[in-house]
């Protein structure tokens, strides 16, 4: 506490007695009122709870992200992340294959083109009938041993299992009776099946890309090799493509018929052919 006297300011703390004369008292007044008028010190109990709730928030944002991540990217669960990176590593296998097969060779006419074109599908078929296979039996594997896993964590019994319930610890603490909750159970395994079916969701999804990226590339070099000029010694398409020697890719005759130079096959049906492989390759 304070005492005030003609002769100045006493201030009593812990026993001890403090004096000021008016003059310094009164001088120390008006300091401490020009300070607190100085925007720093005015706001800075305003900064200091914002500074707080502001780094709270920050703190708590990260949290509730990190753990939204850690429960919803598959690529960071410790046992979808490996077969999702197995099934894209399929997909990239399946963007290199070949959809239309151009033999460099020998010259070849539009009916064995065509041939070769048919064999080339079949092939292209199985391939995809095999991966396809691969990423189910992967699929399958992994939602299976996820599915184990997330029921052995939250101790949920199935079928399998019923027998050695007993032995269980309960599925509420402190419960004696050890008695498992049916309903309960099933609303905490159907949140594992929606996680699951978005897994699926997901891989059906790098499979559609792989194949629309398959047929786009396919296509693309196709109509690279056909409208590129090989003849030039420095092609790199040529290296790229694999060409080494320089002749056609078709055998086209020429015919005089009635003083005009005619082309057997036309150019429309050496388009319409290649129009064709493409597009019947779409539809392996």
């Amino acid at each position: 506490y304070m005492t005030i006297s003609a002769r100045g300011v006493t201030h009593f703390i812990n026993g001890e007695a403090v004096f000021m004369t008016i003059p310094e008292w009164e001088r120390e007044v008006n300091l401490y009122s020009k300070i607190t008028h100085i925007p720093f010190f005015k706001k800075y109990k305003e900064w200091k709870n914002f500074s707080l709730w502001k780094n709270l928030m920050r703190r708590t944002m990260i949290s509730q992200r990190k753990e939204f991540l850690n429960n919803e990217l598959f690529i960071l669960n410790p046992r979808l992340a490996r077969p999702l990176l197995e099934i894209r590593d399929i997909t990239f296998s399946l963007q290199r294959l070949d959809m239309v097969l151009v033999n460099f060779d020998q010259i070849q006419t539009l009916e064995q083109f065509e041939a070769q074109q048919e064999e080339q599908r079949q092939d292209i078929e199985n391939q995809l009938d095999s991966l396809e296979q691969d990423i189910k039996d992967t699929v399958v594997a992994s939602c299976t041993a996820s599915l184990n896993a997330f029921r052995e964590d939250n101790r949920i019994s199935t079928h399998e299992n019923e027998e050695n319930d007993a032995d269980r610890d309960p599925f509420l603490v402190g419960d004696d009776t050890k008695k498992q909750m049916p309903f309960t159970q099933e609303a905490t395994t159907r949140t594992h099946y929606k996680k699951l079916s978005r897994f699926v969701k997901l891989v059906d999804y790098l499979v559609i890309d792989s194949k629309l990226a398959h047929i786009i590339n396919s296509t693309e070099k196709f109509s690279n090799i056909l409208s590129h000029d090989y003849n030039k010694k420095d092609s790199a398409m040529a290296q790229r493509m694999g060409r080494v020697q320089d002749q056609p890719l078709f055998h086209i005759e020429l015919h005089n018929d009635r003083d005009q130079l005619v082309y057997d096959p036309s150019l429309d049906r050496v388009t319409s052919c290649a129009k064709a492989a493409v597009f019947k390759s779409m539809s392996v």
